[in-house]
C-alpha cells in the first residue's frame, strides 16, 4: 500500500490518499479528507495517522507518507497481528516527543461542547468533534474545542465494525500538536473489545502518546481536581 499525503486543494482540504499494490485489500475510499490542513505535525505522526486510517487493507508491505522510528515501524507491525509488513520509509535518528501534555477528547459526533474539564494549574484538555463531510463542511475551532469536516464517518460506516475508531483517530492525531495534547481519549465504547483497544494503545505508545478510555481519563481528572 503506497499512502501519500496532500496539502490544501482547491477546496480547502487535506487529504491522505492510498494506493492498493501487491497483496493489498482495496479499501472503500482511496482517501481520507480533512477540511483543515493540521498547523503543526511531525514527520512520524502523519505517516501514524495514513497508516491508521488504511491499516486494516494493508497486505504486506506499506510506503507511509513520512518516515517513522523503527520502534514505530515494529509497533505497527504488531498492531496487523504480528504478520510481516514492510514498512518504508524508516529513520534511525530519533523523533521529538509531542510538545503538549493535555487530553484531547476524540469525538465521532457533534459534540456541544469540551468533554473534558479543565482544571487551573495543569495542562488544557480539549476536544476534536471529526463531523460527516457528507452534512458538514469546513470547521469552526474555540480555544478548547476543534470541529471538523471529513469522510471519517463513511471510511468507518464501510469497514469492519472492530476498525471503526481507526478514521477517527487518523484525524485526531494530525491536531495532536497544535492542541496541545500527548494523550487521546476516546469514547468507552469505541472499540469492539479490550484486546483492540490495547492494540492500538500500544502502537500511540511507540509514538510516544497514550490512549485513555473517557472513563479513564474522567476518573483522573477528579482525583488531580
Amino acid at each position: 500500500m503506497k499512502i501519500e499525503w496532500t496539502g490544501r486543494d482547491g477546496v480547502g482540504r487535506f487529504a491522505l490518499s492510498a494506493s492498493p499494490e501487491g497483496y493489498d485489500a482495496v479499501p472503500p475510499l482511496d482517501r481520507l479528507i480533512v477540511d483543515r490542513d493540521m498547523l503543526i505535525v511531525n514527520d512520524e505522526i502523519l505517516a501514524l495517522s495514513g497508516f491508521l486510517a488504511f491499516a486494516p487493507y494493508i497486505g504486506s508491505g506499506v510506503t507511509l507518507p513520512k518516515r517513522v522510528s523503527p520502534e514505530v515501524a515494529a509497533a505497527m507491525q504488531q498492531f496487523a497481528s504480528g504478520s510481516y509488513l514492510q514498512i518504508t520509509p524508516v529513520d534511525f535518528e530519533p523523533f521529538a516527543a509531542p510538545t503538549g501534555r493535555g487530553m484531547l477528547f476524540v469525538d465521532n459526533g457533534m459534540c456541544n461542547e469540551n468533554a473534558l474539564r479543565n482544571v487551573w494549574g495543569l495542562a488544557r484538555n480539549s476536544t476534536i468533534s471529526v463531523l460527516d463531510a457528507s452534512k458538514w463542511g469546513g470547521y469552526l475551532i474555540s480555544t478548547d474545542h476543534l470541529r471538523v469536516a471529513s469522510n471519517a464517518r463513511v471510511l468507518a460506516d464501510l469497514g469492519e465494525v472492530r476498525d471503526r475508531m481507526l478514521p477517527f483517530l487518523a484525524v485526531a492525531l494530525l491536531f495532536v500538536d497544535s492542541m496541545k495534547a500527548s494523550t487521546l481519549v476516546v469514547p468507552d465504547d469505541s472499540f469492539e473489545s479490550d484486546e483492540e483497544f490495547r492494540r492500538a494503545a500500544q502502537l500511540l505508545d511507540a509514538a510516544k502518546l497514550s490512549l485513555l478510555r473517557e472513563s479513564e481519563a474522567i476518573a483522573g481528572l477528579k482525583n488531580q481536581a
